[in-house]
């Protein structure tokens, strides 16, 4: 009996055992199932989401190259009306669309050839020259960029114009020879001081020097004027320069000075009217020893002329020398110029040689055609001149194009113009929708939250959506009858504007005693004017103590009953106003 009892008991848990292991091992391949079917949607999306950025990208980038092609074209056509503004003829400007954009200069992109272009018309007056001249100009931003960094010493756009006016202003328009020449040696001065020295500073020098910079020769003006320009500035080298021009080559010193000079005998006496008593009357122009040299040269002229004057005359020395030139110039702006030339000349000669002996132009642009640098701005300008090629393709299909948004944009101004209670109707819509899609965006968010917890933590997210989510439904029910209330004669007055019966209905449905024909209102006669009086007593123990007499009470009850064609809200006596 006891063994038969131990097979039975064997035989019942073998069974309970294996019915539970069966249904565990169907539990398992249903998971595996479930989790092989969640890696294939898993893959898929990855797939998917790859495909669809690699498409977007390729997209995204196509239209990105398309854009910069047609700035590329937008800029070179810019360019091209400004050449166009000159008014020089069709002629000439197909001549300078061809020269633009069929040069092949390193470093020089189409645009960058029309730009110069025109600026060199502008200057000269003569397209010829100014096309001979710009692939020189334009060679020579690239060099000064190439080796000299991003900026070239600051050799930007500005600066090249301001060369350009220089060379017009120091008579450089003659030949296109004269003008490279002297393009090449402002360069020697860049490199020379190290662009501490630029076109702009000469512009201001020569502005300010008027004729007497101009009579300056080449060398002169470019080496020798360089260390006084870097020590004092264009402006205060220019006036100076003026100031002595004026006083000893044009005679307009003082009597002081006048005679100081021929002391030193540095004024033809053939040209000096004087007093009946003896003293210097005037001193005619060009009367100064040397006057030409002092014009085309003024440092070597106080070199070889005037210093060899004063040690004739005994001046010696370096205190001297100063309180002489003090004297015979006349004013502090030349005499603090000359001063400065006197005692700097050692420094002012081996600057005038270490800018004679830098590099040029032309020697510039071939160490810049074999830098790094210099490679890759060549590049960069060659594909510029690709995408203004590929951009010019795209022009004649965007401003058609542009030209009708355009007349779409004025159409729809117009009829703004025309219905603004309608656009702001459409404008209180759109920011009504704008703020729904917020407050939208802001449940999904707290919804796939919600998700996300549910996944990780099944039990917490129950215990939350059971708690939080009721929270949020009243929430939201109490938001949209407090906003009910809150704006209820807004909503009275819409409902009334857009639907009278609506709102007459309302009206008999609130005031069922009330007037029974509504359509009549507008033909009754106006409110008696009478006015009565409301008198309110106060009690106190039943004894009557004060009263109070109400005008508003009165103007009210003599009203109509009826709020016109809608109900009026306000009187609801439900909601106490």
């Amino acid at each position: 009996m006891t063994e038969v009892y131990k097979v039975g008991i064997t035989i019942a848990l073998a069974n309970q055992v294996s019915r539970g292991l069966f249904a565990i091992r169907g539990d398992l391949v249903k998971t595996d199932a479930q989790a092989k079917k969640l890696n294939a949607t898993l893959k898929e999306i990855k797939l998917l989401g790859i495909g669809g950025a690699i498409l977007g990208g390729a997209g995204y980038a196509g239209l990105h190259a398309l854009g910069k092609t047609l700035e590329a074209a937008k800029e070179y056509q810019q360019a091209f009306a400004q050449f166009k503004s000159l008014n020089l003829g069709d002629a000439i400007n197909s001549q300078a669309d061809k020269f633009a954009r069929g040069s092949s200069v390193i470093g020089a992109s189409a645009t960058d050839l029309m730009r110069t272009t025109r600026d060199l018309a502008t200057v000269l007056g003569d397209f010829g020259m100014a096309q001979q001249l710009a692939p020189g100009f334009s060679q020579l931003k690239f060099a000064n960029q190439a080796v000299y960094g991003g900026h070239g010493m600051d050799f930007s756009e500005n600066q090249l114009r301001a060369l350009e006016k220089i060379i017009e202003m120091k008579g450089g328009f003659k030949s296109p020879q004269d003008f490279l020449g002297q393009a090449s040696m402002m360069q020697q001065v860049i490199a020379g001081t190290g662009g501490m020295v630029k076109p702009a500073d000469y512009l201001a020098f020569i502005k300010t020097a008027g004729v007497a910079g101009r009579l300056l020769d080449n060398k002169s003006f470019y080496y020798g004027m360089e260390p006084l320009i870097q020590e004092l500035g264009g402006n205060r080298t220019g006036t100076g320069l003026m100031s002595a021009y004026n006083n000893l080559a044009q005679g307009r010193s003082t009597v002081r000075a006048s005679t100081e000079l021929m002391k030193l005998g540095l004024l033809d006496p053939s040209m000096v009217e004087y007093t009946k008593i003896g003293t210097i009357k005037q001193v005619r122009p060009g009367a100064l020893k040397d006057n030409a040299g002092f014009g085309a040269n003024p440092y070597q002229w106080m070199q070889e002329t005037l210093l060899p004057a004063m040690r004739s005359k005994g001046i010696t020395s370096e205190q001297s020398v100063l309180q002489e030139m003090g004297v015979i110039f006349g004013n502090r702006t030349a005499s603090s110029l000359f001063s400065l030339m006197f005692l700097q000349q050692e420094k002012i000669a081996k600057n005038m040689k270490l800018s004679q002996n830098a590099m040029g132009t032309d020697d510039l642009v071939k160490l810049a055609r074999t830098s790094p640098q210099g490679a890759e701005m060549a590049l960069g300008k060659a594909w510029e001149n690709l995408k203004i090629a590929s951009g010019e393709a795209l022009i004649p299909i965007i401003i058609p194009a542009m030209n009708k948004l355009a007349e779409a944009i004025r159409i729809m101004g117009q009829w703004v113009y025309r219905h603004p209670r309608m656009f702001d109707t459409l404008i209180y819509g759109f920011a009504g929708l704008s703020g729904a899609l917020l407050f939208s965006g802001s449940v999904l968010t707290l919804k796939a939250a919600f998700l996300g917890i549910n996944l990780l933590m099944p039990t917490l997210a129950t215990t939350i959506t059971a708690s939080v989510l009721p929270a949020l439904g009243l929430l939201g029910g109490a938001l949209a009858v407090l906003a009910g209330i809150a704006y209820h004669k807004e909503i009275a007055a819409k409902i009334d504007d857009a639907a009278p019966g609506i709102g007459d209905w309302l009206y008999r449905m609130n005031n069922p005693g009330g007037r029974k024909d509504l359509d009549a209102y507008y033909d009754l006669p106006p409110a008696k004017s009478n006015k009565s009086t409301i008198v309110v007593p106060v009690n106190l123990d039943g004894r009557t103590i004060a009263t109070v007499v109400s005008d508003h009470q009165a103007k009210s009850a003599s009203g109509p009953l009826a709020s016109g064609s809608g109900f009026d809200g306000r009187l609801h006596p439900g909601w106490g106003f």
